[in-house]
């Protein structure tokens, strides 16, 4: 169970963090903190050095991380596309795939090479479900489009016997089995982190170890948070009360700031 600590917006979130993390300075080298970008975590990483000069900081991390622990062990791209243009070429009766292809492909021409690439960027956007082609078919059994799926599922696991003769993993593949914690963590603290892939979601929740997330908003407004902190469908809904006043569009800070100058101007 995730351990949720709310740290206000009464000012920027970043200065909320620092305090958090240097008031548990002790138990920074054994912290892994997850932060939506690579440059939230260098500022971060950047504001605890110049308050508390010299510091064993936490390990810090992004979500995306997670999904690519383990790609040293995987195949690479050109080498699922190979497998994928083979396969597809290889076809000798098209009958069991006529819901993704009516006509029997043209001999020539390169569209097995084109198609192949199609594949693997299709595999990789179901990748943050941890979906392998035959999962999502098995998911999607009743919909209008399960013959197609069915169908690209027969054609993936061509893919990955010919992967196995090759001697690789797809990603796909190491992806479903689930995704590991990294060892020697004692604590994994989520610093205001407001999206995550759902599988990364999930090996989180499951996770035996202590789970803490910090959320940037007071804790009257936990209802409209997740257990990791993600805003939920309703915090889009809710209808905020304007100033008095008008809201001027503006293109970029620059005319922010003269607009600024002017109405005080006016003011006076």
């Amino acid at each position: 169970m995730a351990d949720r600590e709310f740290l206000g917006w009464e000012r920027p979130l970043l200065g909320g963090l620092v305090d958090w993390f240097l008031a548990r300075r002790d138990a920074l080298p054994g912290m892994l903190v997850v932060v939506p970008t690579a440059e939230s975590g260098r500022r971060l990483r950047e504001a605890l050095a110049e308050q508390a000069g010299a510091l064993l900081s936490p390990r810090v991390t992004t979500p995306g991380w997670f999904l690519k622990a383990r790609d040293a062990e995987a195949a690479p791209d050109w080498a699922e596309r190979v497998a994928w243009a083979e396969v597809l070429e290889g076809v000798a009766d098209w009958a069991d795939f006529t819901a993704i292809f009516p006509g029997k492909p043209e001999a020539d021409g390169g569209w097995a090479a084109a198609l192949a690439a199609e594949m693997v960027r299709l595999r990789r956007a179901l990748q943050d479900n941890g979906l392998p082609l035959a999962v999502a078919a098995a998911k999607l059994a009743i919909s209008p489009e399960a013959d197609r799926w069915q169908a690209l599922a027969k054609l993936e696991g061509r893919v990955e016997r010919t992967l196995d003769d090759w001697g690789f993993r797809s990603r796909s593949r190491i992806l479903a089995e689930g995704l590991e914690m990294p060892a020697g963590i004692g604590e994994i603290v989520l610093a205001g982190v407001p999206e995550m892939p759902p599988l990364v979601e999930r090996a989180w929740l499951a996770w035996p170890g202590k789970l803490t997330v910090l959320i940037g908003a007071p804790e009257s407004e936990a209802a409209h948070f997740s257990p990791l902190g993600r805003p939920l469908a309703d915090w889009n809904e809710r209808a905020l009360p304007w100033p008095n006043g008008k809201v001027q569009v503006l293109a970029d800070p620059r005319q922010q700031a003269a607009e600024a100058v002017r109405m005080i101007g006016e003011i006076g």
